[in-house]
């Protein structure tokens, strides 16, 4: 691990954001660059209708930076620390705590139990990722049925329900899953 972290620390996250272009993300939906477009984009939605004082510029860079580490030879050995390596890193590169904590903990919660993100900025990409994910892969027919749900897209709606509650996070789902849709629309 540690020679896998010296390795990654030779370039910043940012640097690392182009590489998402040759990770795809779905085969109908393009690269992790594309949906890291997605994200940023619906994020900075979710914030307007909600009407919340956030840094819009930490906002986005969060949203930018929030796959970055998929292309990380620690994520490449260790597929458990996504998210957690993209933290470290981004928090090493001197990133602003609230983009280093959002990137960190986009995964959370894990599960019904997990712990929810610690940032406002952290609750609003983990919301819009999820939105992103959720309709992308309904528009191509990927969706739960009966007992089989491949991409946990169950474990997903939960995720964003939990977020908006107990953050909370005052944000109209119906909207929000409205705008998803509507962007994934247009591509």
């Amino acid at each position: 691990a540690s020679f896998f972290y010296a390795q990654d620390r030779r370039d910043s996250l940012q640097s690392r954001v182009p590489a998402l272009s040759g990770v795809t993300f779905h085969r109908n939906w393009g690269s992790y660059l594309d949906k890291s477009a997605h994200t940023r984009q619906l994020a900075l939605r979710l914030a307007e209708r909600a009407e919340l004082e956030v840094d819009l510029a930490g906002l986005g860079r969060a949203a930018e930076l929030l796959k970055a580490d998929l292309v990380t030879a620690m994520v490449g050995e260790f597929a458990e620390l996504q998210g957690v390596m993209g933290g470290i890193y981004a928090r090493a590169d001197g990133e602003p705590d609230e983009v280093w904590m959002a990137i960190a903990d986009q995964y959370r919660p894990a599960g019904l139990e997990g712990a929810i993100p610690r940032t406002l900025i952290g609750a609003i990409v983990g919301v819009a990722d999820r939105l992103d994910t959720m309709a992308a892969l309904f528009a191509t027919g990927d969706k739960p049925s009966g007992s089989k749900d491949p991409y946990a897209l169950r474990r997903a709606a939960l995720a964003v329900v939990r977020i908006c509650a107990e953050f909370p996070l005052p944000c109209d789902l119906n909207e929000a899953a409205k705008d998803a849709a509507a962007q994934r629309a247009g591509c």
